[in-house]
């Protein structure tokens, strides 16, 4: 069976999509670097601490929670 591929609507909703996919991170992490000096993971990391009951979590939870961000390098900028 040969794939079916998207008609005109649903490839025009998935480029839209996908350019939003693309581009606001990059926009986010760009105003953030620049108002904050802090980059969207860094930002993601803090939120993730914030929502957590005591304000605080292991290193290797909150790597496994935020999988796609660098946080050991963050580590660093963390205050003890």
């Amino acid at each position: 069976m040969s794939p079916r591929w998207l008609d005109a609507h649903e490839r025009d909703a998935w480029l839209s999509l996908a350019a939003i996919m693309f581009t606001l991170p990059a926009a986010l992490d760009s105003q953030l670097q620049r108002d904050e000096d802090l980059t969207l993971a860094g930002y993601m990391v803090l939120a993730m601490l914030s929502e957590s009951a005591e304000k605080q979590m292991r290193m290797t939870d909150l790597a496994a929670a935020a999988s796609t961000s660098p946080v050991p390098a963050l580590a660093d900028r963390v205050p003890p």
